[in-house]
């Protein structure tokens, strides 16, 4: 009871998992953001490809970012990022290998990026 008018200080709801969140009249920063969807842009250079591929991530909120090429099978090439990525643009590239260190063959595969359950695809082409 921060304010001393003998009732409890609650800040939010998560309707996600059904729980009450309370806080000394504050969020704290990673809270504030988990319910909203942040908006994800990726945009590709040189696509298709031959060897390296650069692209940028643009994100509006701060958060926990997987970002992976995955191909058409729905399997993991390999996965470029994964941790706290805070607002703004980002810039990444991936030498079309793959975790053993065997390069993908040309085909189709995308760069996939997911931050609070929000997932963008975006195709790719390695020539």
């Amino acid at each position: 009871d921060k304010d001393r008018d003998g009732d409890l200080d609650i800040t939010g709801i998560d309707g996600t998992n059904d729980k009450v969140l309370f806080y000394e009249n504050e969020i704290p920063q990673e809270q504030a953001h988990t319910n909203l969807q942040s908006e994800i842009t990726v945009v590709t250079s040189a696509n298709p490809f031959r060897n390296r591929l650069k692209f940028k991530v643009d994100v509006t909120f701060p958060a926990r970012t997987d970002i992976r090429i995955v191909n058409s099978s729905g399997e993991t090439m390999e996965r470029l990022f994964d941790d706290r990525l805070g607002p703004g643009v980002h810039h990444f590239g991936w030498d079309g290998g793959k975790h053993q260190g065997i390069y993908a063959p040309p085909g189709t595969y995308f760069v996939v990026v997911t931050q609070n359950g929000k997932k963008v695809a975006q195709p790719i082409t390695k020539v």
